[in-house]
């Protein structure tokens, strides 16, 4: 089990590299390796800088940086919206409704938890802009129903996406430590979710205004994701410094790398890699050349 980030700022254990014994020889030939400290600062941004790698768990992090606070400054707001159009409204059967939706939308992202990397981006663009459009619909309108529905319809969205993330977050990180990522990017966007109520009460900022307010940062989402499709590059899981901790196993054979390894236990090591000519020889620092010079 991995320390946490903490203890790795806290506590810079010195980490042996692979192949070498606790006398500091190194067992496959080659000079003696250096140990390096794995905590402190730099310890803690490498490890971070590691799980944000991946270009699916960067979507992802978008839309959670972004719609985790929506959904809550949202949620402060909906009763005074079907207040002013029915003071009666059982507001407990509404919420009850509401969380309802939410739990369906989570249970039904298992049906598409296999869904590609390649249609994240798509997932998230018709989600975020749909949910948008369901805030701003429900501004327009003076019919209770019909403002329920459309604030039953955003809970479902967000429900299935967020649900869908996590998974995928979990799925895609390439160190254990993934549950960082859902607390970073929980403060992040309470943190944005907070300025941007701030700013809004300072404008003294009507009922509908939040949902105007919210709707603009779905409609950046959509935008942004669709810019990020565009110039995120793919995530390179072949690179030598992702290969240099795989097993030796794995490492031989060019196996690449798929989601999180629970044998990973700080950041990587940056690594030279110096081959043998062409095929799978031995580098100088013990670890293995795969594939052809």
């Amino acid at each position: 089990t991995p320390p946490s980030l903490a203890r790795l700022f806290l506590k810079g254990v010195p980490e042996r590299r692979r192949g070498e014994s606790e006398g500091g020889s190194v067992e496959n030939g080659g000079e003696r390796e250096r140990e390096r400290a794995s905590g402190g600062c730099r310890g803690v941004w490498d490890e971070l800088v590691l799980l944000y790698t991946p270009r699916r768990l960067i979507q992802w992090s978008m839309f959670w940086v972004i719609m985790y606070g929506v959904n809550q400054m949202i949620g402060n707001y909906y009763q005074n919206q079907i207040y002013a159009v029915n003071p009666n409204t059982k507001f407990g059967y509404l919420e009850a409704v509401m969380e309802a939706f939410a739990g369906l939308g989570a249970i039904a992202s298992v049906a598409s938890s296999g869904l590609g990397a390649q249609y994240t981006w798509l997932v998230i663009f018709l989600g975020s802009a749909a949910t948008g459009v369901c805030y701003i619909a429900s501004t327009k309108v003076d019919i209770l129903e019909l403002i329920a529905t459309l604030n039953v319809i955003p809970m479902a969205i967000f429900g299935y996406m967020l649900a869908l993330a996590a998974s995928q977050i979990a799925e895609d990180a390439l160190t254990p430590r993934y549950a960082v990522a859902f607390s970073m990017n929980t403060f992040l966007s309470l943190g944005i979710a907070t300025i941007v109520s701030q700013v809004a009460a300072a404008q003294d900022a009507t009922t509908n205004g939040y949902y105007v307010i919210a709707a603009a940062q779905c409609f950046f989402l959509a935008l942004a994701i669709l810019a990020a499709a565009l110039c995120l590059p793919p995530t390179n899981l072949q690179s030598p410094r992702l290969l240099d901790d795989l097993p030796q196993s794995d490492a031989q054979s060019g196996a690449r790398p798929v989601g999180r390894r629970s044998s990973l236990s700080g950041p990587y090591p940056e690594a030279s890699h110096e081959h043998k000519g062409e095929g799978g020889g031995e580098g100088a620092e013990g670890e293995i050349g795969g594939g052809e010079g």
